[in-house]
């Protein structure tokens, strides 16, 4: 029957199997089961979960035919297909094409979902236009005299913005980098201006937007007053955003107290967590700090390890210090058992210059030929450094 057919379909759209779902969906003519808008609206979901909006407008013209009304579920999931298939420009079209063509009156759910399309591609201006007509639906007396007469409205005919909205807002606005309008609009929230409390969500996503723009400063004070905020929690995600913002503008210190101060506000670090920390320590040649936060790393079991580009930063910041080369040689051959952080051309170039800058010329000219061994291209600096080591070594010919 009509149910069975649309669970099935629905589990093929969850499991991104797109031909499966519409397999279903035309089997159905054949087993005599007749079509309805569930089964329709459950077909359109699954082919737009796996971004194919054509064959969703394809079929949303099947229902027309069959004399099938689309719906606002309909075209929320037509939203979620233009996303997942990169075509924000017809976000607005439909919304027009609702109203206009098709007389439906746009519930939040709608609202939502285009906003949200709008918003994954950093379309703020658009997304900004929505939550504005949004808001002057929910304002308009005869909708307000009509809501009195029927009793409070359901939450699908409410259509004023809420929390789902303005943090879609949000990310439309970290995604357009405009990190003003997502300061003013959580702002606006925590002081009540908008019916609206900020969420955990709100909060990490401002803090996105203010690292983006290089604001380290003001990711510190967001992270300040939501600390105070009673009714939210920072997450780890949280603090790893704000310790992504001082990495970038090279705060090794703070990044460095940061880590502690999540500790004790009970947020245990991760290896990302020690990962940026790391990359800001390097680049103010902190070399010690950055092998006691990769201890930190190693400590914290379960598979954890420091990836690639903090590797790198360790073992250039060994090479540019001096007399640290064992240090470098001790990362590289961590790099060469690891299954996430194999070594490559920088990873070697660095050794080998350390390595020269202490005269230990053979140790640079054996480096050099187990790069080559693991058919890594060497680097200029890496190839003349090795010339400049085997001049001084009694080793054979280079290879070419």
């Amino acid at each position: 029957d009509n149910f069975t057919y649309s669970t099935a379909i629905t589990a093929c759209g969850r499991a991104l199997q797109e031909e499966e779902a519409l397999a279903l969906f035309r089997r159905m003519e054949s087993d005599g089961v007749r079509r309805n808008a569930v089964t329709y609206n459950s077909v359109v979901a699954a082919v737009c979960a796996c971004g194919n909006w054509r064959a969703a407008m394809e079929l949303m013209g099947e229902m027309r035919r069959e004399g099938i009304q689309p719906d606002n579920r309909t075209f929320s999931s037509l939203f979620v297909g233009l996303k997942n298939g990169n075509r924000l420009d017809h976000v607005l079209e439909l919304l027009h094409e609702m109203s206009e063509v098709h007389g439906i009156e746009i519930n939040a759910i709608s609202y939502n979902s285009a906003i949200s399309a709008l918003a994954s591609g950093g379309e703020w201006e658009a997304a900004l236009d929505v939550v504005k007509h949004m808001r002057d639906r929910s304002r308009d007396p005869r909708r307000r005299r009509r809501a009195a007469s029927n009793g409070p409205p359901s939450p699908a005919e409410d259509i004023s913005p809420g929390l789902i909205t303005y943090n879609a807002l949000l990310l439309a606005f970290e995604r357009g980098r405009q990190w003003g309008r997502a300061s003013n609009l959580l702002r606006d929230m925590i002081a009540g201006k908008l019916a609206v409390r900020p969420d955990i969500t709100s909060y990490n996503l401002c803090l996105s937007a203010a690292r983006n723009a290089g604001a380290w400063t003001r990711t510190l004070e967001i992270l300040k007053h939501l600390e105070k905020d009673p009714a939210v929690t920072p997450t780890l995600l949280t603090y790893n955003t704000v310790l992504h913002a001082l990495e970038r503008a090279d705060q090794h210190d703070t990044a460095f107290k940061l880590l502690y101060h999540m500790r004790a506000r009970g947020v245990d670090p991760d290896a990302t967590s020690f990962g940026l920390a790391i990359l800001a320590a390097s680049r103010a040649r902190q070399l010690d700090v950055c092998l006691a936060l990769h201890r930190e790393i190693l400590a914290l079991g379960g598979g954890a390890a420091p990836d690639l580009d903090v590797y790198n930063a360790i073992i250039d910041c060994a090479a540019a210090v001096g007399d640290r080369s064992g240090d470098a040689v001790r990362m590289l051959d961590e790099m060469k058992l690891s299954d996430s952080a194999r070594p490559n051309s920088f990873s070697y170039s660095k050794v080998i210059s350390a390595l020269l800058k202490e005269r230990r010329y053979a140790a640079a000219v054996e480096t050099y030929r187990d790069m080559l061994a693991h058919d890594l291209k060497p680097t200029l600096q890496a190839y003349n450094a090795y010339e400049t080591a085997l001049r001084h070594t009694t080793s054979s010919p280079h290879p070419p």
